[in-house]
């Protein structure tokens, strides 16, 4: 066997591997509305958001939203908009999705068995 052939099989076997290492990613749909310049990152246990944010995207800070390592990340204005799909693609990531605005709708009962 040739040693570019070995080279080749290393190489496909490492993007495959850091592929399943990898973290997902939740675009927003058309017409879905999102907070501007915010995501929600869930980082795999004993990840330093710190440091996954100073290399992937410098100038971000993560506060922490309660018990299940979820983070909002709040990112400089002007950021590039891939940085979702860069902070998804770092290993200490498990998933990244945009910080969607939900309303809620609430209404009175009209029913006489709730009276």
């Amino acid at each position: 066997m040739s040693y570019s052939y070995e080279c080749r099989k290393v190489l496909f076997a490492l993007t495959f591997v850091s592929a399943l290492w990898a973290g997902r990613e939740f675009k927003a749909g058309p017409g879905e509305e999102v907070v501007p310049d915010e995501l929600l990152v869930q980082f795999r246990p004993g990840a330093v958001p710190a440091s996954v944010l100073s290399v992937v995207a410098p100038g971000a800070h993560a506060t922490r939203i309660g018990p299940l390592r979820l983070h909002v990340v709040k990112l400089p204005p002007g950021m590039r908009r891939d940085i979702s799909t860069l902070l998804a693609n770092h290993p200490d990531v498990e998933f990244v999705e945009p910080n969607h605005i939900r309303h809620a709708l609430v209404q009175a009962p009209n029913g006489l068995r709730c009276l």
